[in-house]
Parts: structure tokens; C-alpha cells; sequence
């Protein structure tokens, strides 16, 4: 059914203030027709209905991710310490345990590592695209034939994926593989 912003805002069960908020927030609301210079904005029902069902149930798995994340970084008291504990100051432990994280993910000093995942591969996509951009340049300036200029590029290529291999090998707690012995003497 086509609806108008108010209208929408009723079906959520929401003002219209807060309708004109998720309207901007989230730009892939589904939208028919953009208002504006006295034009009504016009939507399908059904479709922002299960676009905002949709959102809920990303966010509801984000949610239990990072919770599920949260939940391996808490470190149980070992056993034998664990049993001297009457049932009270061993949920006390808990709850300070549960304080700590929420701390620490509020001062940021815990992070997702799916965030850190990601952000390591941006930096690093970014420095690849530096790196070969500055090959071609140097090579240009300096009148370096073309396939000594890709010899250089593929030696780089080479050692950013051994990088990337080993920066994910640390991550994911594994030893990296030892490096390639060096294709030329120093």
C-alpha cells in the first residue's frame, strides 16, 4: 500500500520526527518518491516494513556476535580458586568481570576483530595501490625499462602478501610461515 511519511510513521508505530530521522539515517530505506517544494514523500508499506525487519535481524546478529566475541574474552577463576567462592561472591566476579568488558569496550580498548579484520585490510589495500603507484612513477623518472619496473612490482606484490599472510596468522593466535630465503645476496 502507498503511503505517505506520516502515514508510515503511524504503520511503525513512531512519530513523524522520528520517521524523518530513519529517513536520513538509513539511506536505503526504500523510497517511491522523494518529497519536497510542497511534494508529499510516497512509500510502499510492505517494502519499509520488511526493510526495517530486515535491519532488526542484522542488528540482532551483530548483536550476538559481538556478545558471543565479549563472551571468550571473559576469564573464569580457576577451579581451585573457583571453589572457595560461595555462590554470591562467585556471581560478584561475574558481574565485575562483565563491568570490566563494558568498560573496556566504551574506552574502545576492545574491539570486534572483525573491525580490526577489516581495517587491516583496508590499510593494506590502500598501501598496495601507494606502493604500485610509486613503482610505475619511480620507474618512469628514472627510465627503468617496463619489465625490470614489473620484476620490482611483483618482488613487492610478494612481500606484502607474505605481510598480510603472517599479520593473519598472528591474529588468528597460528605461527607464520618462516620467509622465502632472499633471490639475491646482500
Amino acid at each position: 500500500m502507498r503511503v505517505h511519511k506520516g502515514e508510515m510513521a503511524r504503520i511503525l508505530g513512531t512519530t513523524r520526527k522520528t520517521f524523518d530521522i530513519w529517513v536520513v539515517k538509513y539511506p536505503g530505506l526504500p523510497v517511491i518518491e522523494r518529497g519536497g517544494q510542497g511534494a508529499e514523500w510516497v512509500f510502499e508499506s510492505e517494502e519499509v516494513i520488511e526493510f526495517f525487519r530486515t535491519l532488526k535481524e542484522e542488528q540482532a546478529a551483530q548483536r550476538t556476535e559481538r556478545d558471543e566475541l565479549l563472551a571468550q574474552l571473559i576469564l573464569p577463576l580457576p577451579a581451585e580458586r573457583r571453589a572457595g567462592l560461595s555462590v554470591t561472591e562467585q556471581l560478584q566476579v561475574e558481574r565485575l568481570n562483565a563491568a570490566r568488558m563494558a568498560n573496556a569496550e566504551r574506552a574502545r580498548e576492545l574491539v570486534p576483530a572483525a573491525e580490526v579484520r577489516e581495517a587491516a585490510e583496508m590499510a593494506f589495500t590502500i598501501l598496495g595501490r601507494v606502493v604500485d603507484d610509486e613503482i610505475r612513477l619511480m620507474c618512469a623518472q628514472h627510465g627503468i625499462p617496463a619489465p625490470v619496473g614489473e620484476v620490482i612490482k611483483r618482488r613487492f606484490d610478494e612481500a606484502r602478501r607474505r605481510a598480510v599472510a603472517e599479520i593473519k596468522a598472528t591474529l588468528s593466535g597460528a605461527e607464520p610461515e618462516p620467509p622465502p630465503p632472499p633471490l639475491f645476496a646482500a
